[in-house]
């Protein structure tokens, strides 16, 4: 990667996370994209893919361990607290919530600590959902939505697709 880019990323990172100088970035466009709105966002040694996007609101908190790749397009979103353990691998396009951003008719949303054990594996275009625990060395399958605790060592896969209405009857 040209130095000058790794430079910029480097700084751009240094500006929203606690202490960016064990990071790695991959090449390749767009590069990563912060946002902390007064929270905070603490990295290990951690390899940053091309477009991946860090929202921290003004009371989240983003804990990511060492050794932990993040692949391209993830994107982690904390209004509390989301962990992400050391060695973890998320795959392309990966999704971690913390909060819904908004409740319904603007009230204030519902916001619950987001896990993930030390070793675990998230497949590709997974989506984490607020208040979900998953446990060390598990692995969750590409296409997955995770909206109930994963316990360690468990492999977690999407249900397939099934048809829910048919010609305006519901099944």
């Amino acid at each position: 990667m040209n130095p000058l880019s790794t430079g910029w990323r480097r700084a751009a990172a240094a500006r929203a996370v606690e202490d960016a100088r064990g990071l790695t970035f991959l090449p390749g466009r767009p590069g990563p994209r912060w946002k902390n709105e007064g929270g905070r966002i603490a990295m290990g040694s951690v390899t940053i893919g091309p477009g991946v996007r860090v929202w921290a609101g003004a009371e989240g908190d983003i804990d990511v361990g060492d050794g932990t790749i993040l692949e391209e397009g993830v994107e982690l979103v904390s209004w509390r607290s989301l962990r992400i353990g050391a060695r973890c691998r998320l795959g392309v396009d990966v999704l971690v919530m913390d909060t819904d951003l908004h409740g319904p008719g603007g009230t204030e949303a519902d916001r619950r600590p987001v896990r993930v054990g030390d070793g675990a594996r998230l497949g590709s275009r997974t989506i984490v959902l607020k208040g979900v625990t998953i446990g060390e060395g598990a692995v969750v399958e590409p296409g997955s939505i995770v909206v109930r605790d994963i316990p360690a060592g468990a492999v977690f896969g999407p249900p397939p697709a099934r048809v829910i209405e048919r010609g305006g009857d519901k099944s």
